[in-house]
């Protein structure tokens, strides 16, 4: 009986030194699977950022091509508000010289 009670005080320890092991193992587990979550979501995190970065410099180059192409329609060639007075200026009524147009002799 003596025997029988440290054989079943024994077993009793090393099922809950087992019990004791398998929640420490449980918690070492977790802790690693929301370390790697987290580092998840902080990669995810900043892959966002880099595309928002991405996306503004992009919106920021159309916005100064935006304005330089204004700024070219402004300054070369092609100005539509000049062209009326221009066809005015042809082709106004041609009694007037304006050095182009040699008025008839009447």
């Amino acid at each position: 009986p003596v025997e029988d009670v440290s054989a079943q005080e024994a077993e009793k320890q090393r099922v809950e030194n087992e019990k004791n092991l398998q929640k420490e193992q449980r918690a070492q587990r977790r802790a690693e699977e929301k370390r790697q979550s987290e580092l998840t979501q902080e990669s995810k995190k900043t892959q966002r950022q880099i595309r928002r970065e991405q996306r503004e410099v992009v919106s920021r180059q159309k916005k100064v091509v935006r304005s330089l192409s204004k700024n070219q329609q402004k300054v070369g060639g092609y100005q539509p508000a000049d062209k009326p007075s221009f066809f005015r200026r042809l082709f106004s009524r041609k009694s007037k010289s304006d050095g182009f147009f040699i008025p008839s002799d009447k």
